[in-house]
Parts: structure tokens; sequence; C-alpha cells
């Protein structure tokens, strides 16, 4: 689906890779109109919900930078199931992130957050709010 044919109500993009723009602005809502929209399509869901991936030609793995689903790491969240991170100059640290418990499903946008850390303990406890 085309995001002109989406009813977004806060959003003018400027630049199609999401960079800082002259009039360019979007708003929490509108992101999770969109987050859902790609939810819904199996592929990008499989993309979005990959922690890593290693190229079967080159000698590359390409790394997800969504720290809720480093199994590894500090931020992990077990119900974490995705989506994509993002940062500006202007929005900050910013993360669409959706979580899934059983039949139970929550999509989490925070915005203009200063630090990483920051940016993945609030995507937490909203999808922990959601969820749990």
């Amino acid at each position: 689906k085309n995001v002109r044919d989406m009813e977004l109500e806060n959003t003018h993009f400027m630049s199609p890779d999401g960079y800082d723009a002259a009039d360019q602005y979007t708003s929490a809502s509108d992101l999770s109109k969109i987050a859902i929209e790609a939810y819904n399509n199996e592929t990008i869901r499989k993309i979005c919900g990959t922690q890593s991936e290693k190229s079967g030609t080159l000698n590359k793995t390409w790394v997800s930078t969504n720290a809720l689903l480093d199994k590894s790491g500090q931020f992990y969240y077990q119900y974490c199931v995705g989506m994509k991170t993002g940062s500006t100059g202007l929005a900050g640290k910013c993360l669409v992130s959706v979580a899934k418990n059983g039949d139970t499903e929550c999509i989490s946008v925070v915005l203009n957050d200063s630090t990483d850390e920051q940016r993945w303990t609030d995507a937490k406890k909203l999808l922990q709010f959601g969820v749990e």
C-alpha cells in the first residue's frame, strides 16, 4: 500500500530515505499506521524480525540494529518480533517495534530519544505494557 493512499493526519514526506529535510514531519500515530501496513507484509515482517543474516554468496553478515532482537544483549526482549530503528539530527534516536505474546500484538513508536540506551529502554517498557 502506498503511503499516499493511507489516511495519515500529521505526515509530510519530502525525502524517500527519511533523513531530515525541510518541511518533512510525521507523528507517532502515523508511524504506527505505516508500521501496521509494513508488518502485514510477510516479506517485510521476516526481514525486520531477523537478528542477523549471512550472505550465501558474499563474505558478509548483516546484523539488525534493533537491540531488542539481540539474544546476547542487555536489551533483548523475548516478545519483540522486529521492526526498524532510525535516527537523524532532528528526530533523535527512534524505534518502531512490534511484540507478540500469544495472540496479543503491540506496536511501539519511540521518537526523539537522546541515547540508544534510552531508545531500547523506552521501547521495551511500552511493549511490556502492551503484551504482558
